[in-house]
């Protein structure tokens, strides 16, 4: 995403005077895939490589962070909610040697199911796949997959009990 697609992004759509129905065909023009969502101001996105089911919502200050390249795209299924401040991350480093040990970036994607939860302040890892209908608690830290309707939690994210159907 160039520095004027980032300047549209994350500065005129995030105004909280930006209409929602506006702040969406902003994201979309720019890229970042979102049909009948609801994303509040003061989310970040580093780069078009996102993807936002239908009836999605993203609560303030959300960020993703999908790098510049393809591999690293982060996809939300369809009725998501996503609380305040989650942080998406799709971008790591090789291990490098003693004079620096954060290498080359490496990019792995992450994909959300249809109808998850993610709580306020959570944070999810590159490489990370959360099957439908999960429930992550607020401040957790996602490191590994989670399986279909299931409530996880902590740090790192471990599952805490399996949800009704």
């Amino acid at each position: 995403m160039n520095i004027y697609k980032r300047f549209v992004v994350n500065v005129l759509a995030n105004s909280q005077w930006i209409p929602i129905k506006i702040r969406t065909q902003l994201y979309n023009w720019m890229g970042i895939k979102t049909n009948q969502s609801e994303i509040r101001p003061g989310c970040f996105f580093n780069s078009e490589f996102v993807n936002i089911g239908t009836k999605s919502f993203i609560n303030f200050y959300s960020q993703f962070h999908s790098g510049y390249d393809e591999r690293g795209v982060i996809t939300l299924g369809e009725r998501c909610y996503i609380g305040m401040n989650v942080n998406f991350c799709t971008i790591s480093h090789e291990l490098g040697g003693p004079s620096q040990r954060a290498g080359e970036n490496t990019y792995k994607p992450i994909t959300i199911g249809n109808g998850t939860w993610i709580g306020a302040n959570s944070i999810i890892l590159p490489g990370v796949e959360i099957a439908e209908g999960c429930v992550i608690a607020a401040g957790s830290v996602v490191t590994k997959d989670c399986e279909a309707n299931s409530l996880y939690g902590g740090n790192p994210a471990r599952k805490i009990k399996d949800l009704p159907m």
